[in-house]
């Protein structure tokens, strides 16, 4: 895919796919074009606790209003290059994650009894830009008890926490919701 620095909407620091790629292989992606749209300057304003919040509660409609956590260009371009290495090494990120990340077992509510889901947490590399005294962590699923496209239950993502993290009061000291099917970076 092609990118050029120029304006959208009047922001002279966004990222926007170039119409004029050489070639079909150059051109921007659907998914690519929404992932760029989203990108926030390195010196604007960090989401707060309420803003995620906010978008925690109602993605859908604080996506429609142009709102809502994002990653600034520089953290875009370290995510270009974590997917380079990776690709140079003969392997996906989720590939990565599945080899390297610390797997727990969970059990799913509705699924008493079952096997249930296995999960990791890690700090989010390509995290959203977002204050200083908050921490962007990823819940992994893996994708042997969970595929990437699943609608996860929301209920679940606490109880799935304190396998790592016993004393979690969620209430006070975490938000969590799934990305949006157009924002999920992690298709598999």
């Amino acid at each position: 895919m092609s990118l050029g620095i120029g304006s959208r909407n009047g922001d002279p620091f966004a990222i926007v796919p170039r119409l004029d790629a050489a070639t079909e292989e150059d051109a921007a992606t659907e998914e690519e074009v929404l992932s760029i749209q989203r990108l926030v300057p390195k010196f604007s304003t960090p989401a707060t606790w309420e803003m995620i919040a906010a978008y925690a509660r109602d993605q859908a409609g604080e996506a429609s209003l142009n709102r809502g956590p994002r990653r600034t260009v520089m953290v875009h371009e370290r995510y270009q290059r974590y997917k380079a290495w990776c690709a140079e090494r003969g392997h996906t990120g989720v590939e990565l994650v599945v080899a390297t990340a610390v797997w727990l077992q969970a059990i799913k509510a509705e699924m008493a009894g079952s096997e249930g889901v296995r999960v990791a947490l890690e700090p989010n590399v390509v995290p959203y830009h977002i204050e200083p005294h908050i921490e962007h962590w990823v819940l992994w699923y893996h994708p042997e008890s969970t595929s990437g496209k699943a609608d996860l239950c929301a209920d679940q993502f606490v109880p799935h926490l304190r396998r790592f993290l016993p004393s979690l009061r969620a209430e006070e000291e975490v938000l969590c919701f799934q990305n949006l099917p157009q924002f999920r970076r992690v298709p598999e």
